[in-house]
């Protein structure tokens, strides 16, 4: 589509200026505006097939030109209303709606049979209390992960949970998921220190939350949450930052120590979220010495060619940023990218099939890494606080940003003047 939007561009600029029509006189025909026009002779919008005929007669085109231009217009829009087009839905497959009730009544039953409610079922989960209703009454269908977590609470004996894990494994083959890259797996196995510290939070806040004596909904009015934040960061759900960590002390009247200790929890948790994305983000990255070995090569013949970039950019079909930055090696460009541009800058055939073969394995690895599981994490703890960092009293109690909430409004001096005051707040 790009390509085309290129060639058709450059088609009416060139029969343009073959007539010595200027840009204005077009614009006047047309009633186009200046940046309009140049973006349609730039290739870097697509006009319609009526702003095609405006122009072709603005021109002063023959009738083979203005049926050429217009055959491009009309292949444009057809590239265009299929990129559009949505996919139809697909219809409800029996076998697989049976095995879904068959797998929801049995969860149901076994959870009835011990005992345990669709509370304490989430709970041993670390579901949310919807999730589990919609899978235990079939209006929602579980991965194979979340079966296996849901028997196991339940405490399902083997058999049974050979059972439902079979009927949850169909059902992935028929909703034709089991391509799909694997989710990652729970924090417990990823970073079983930052769940303990998370698990600590929590019971940490929930203690004094109820020693608080006031209710979710009001504690999370005074911090400034929504009621299911509080509840999440209450749980152990959801990973609270230090801002949140401080405003909750303050609002539920912890001790210097406790609030202390709470705040420390916190940063070690952002310590260990930060360096779990850094490992993530480094398994998927691919190597900068292929792409700037790609990039070095495209650079070379595209100098060789004595052309600028925007000449090559238009002759590819491409945007000048787009030609740039991948001849700056600051992005990876796709096998079709390399193709295109080879042939806009004449690369010879022995150098086009270097390039290509390069970009077919910058492709291949990036697909490699987007289907492995995340990288493993050190385990290693962040260190803890000796006298030199440890926080004074009047840092100890401040938060890391200046984000404006209803308990930021106590000054410095209140803060270093003890718990008899924050306990105020």
């Amino acid at each position: 589509m790009n390509r085309l939007l290129g060639q058709l561009g450059a088609y009416i600029r060139q029969r343009r200026e073959d007539a010595g029509i200027p840009r204005g006189a077009v614009i006047r025909h047309t009633r186009f505006s200046l940046t309009k026009m140049f973006k349609i002779e730039a290739g870097t919008l697509r006009p319609s097939v009526d702003d095609v005929r405006l122009i072709a007669e603005a021109i002063g085109m023959d009738p083979a030109a203005t049926a050429h231009v217009l055959g491009l217009a009309h292949q444009l829009q057809t590239a265009s209303d299929r990129a559009r087009q949505k996919p139809a839905l697909a219809q409800p497959d029996p076998d697989a709606l049976r095995d879904l009730g068959m797998l929801a009544t049995l969860l149901r039953e076994h959870s009835g049979t011990v005992g345990i409610t669709i509370c304490e079922a989430a709970r041993r989960t670390r579901f949310s209390r919807t999730k589990t209703s919609a899978i235990l009454n079939g209006r929602r269908r579980p991965s194979v992960d979340d079966v296996r977590l849901l028997a196991k609470a339940i405490g399902m004996d083997p058999a049974a949970s050979d059972h439902v894990l079979s009927l949850a494994r169909q059902l992935q083959t028929a909703s034709g998921l089991t391509r799909q890259a694997p989710a990652p797996p729970p924090l417990a196995e990823r970073d079983p220190d930052a769940q303990r510290d998370l698990d600590e939070l929590a019971a940490l806040l929930r203690g004094h939350h109820k020693a608080a004596g006031i209710s979710r909904a009001e504690a999370a009015r005074r911090a400034g949450f929504s009621s299911w934040r509080m509840s999440a960061i209450l749980n152990g759900k959801q990973q609270a930052s230090v801002d949140d960590v401080f405003c909750l002390a303050r609002v539920l009247g912890m001790d210097r120590a406790t609030t202390g200790r709470a705040l420390t929890l916190a940063r070690q948790l952002k310590a260990a979220q930060s360096r779990r994305t850094s490992e993530e983000r480094k398994g998927r990255r691919p190597p900068q010495r292929d792409i700037d070995k790609l990039a070095a090569l495209l650079r070379a013949h595209h100098r060789t060619a004595g052309i600028s970039i925007a000449e090559a950019a238009r002759r590819a079909g491409f945007s000048h940023f787009k030609a740039s930055v991948i001849l700056r090696g600051k992005q990876r460009p796709s096998v079709d990218d390399v193709r295109l541009l080879a042939e806009a800058i004449g690369m010879n055939p022995a150098a086009t099939t270097q390039a290509i073969e390069g970009a077919q394995r910058l492709q291949a690895r990036n697909a490699a890494s987007a289907e492995k599981s995340p990288a493993s994490i050190d385990q290693t703890r962040c260190a803890q606080p000796t006298a030199a960092t440890a926080p004074t009293a009047a840092t100890a109690f401040r938060p890391n940003s200046d984000r404006s909430r209803p308990c930021d409004d106590v000054s410095d001096r209140t803060l270093r003047s003890g718990p008899r005051l924050l306990s105020r707040y």
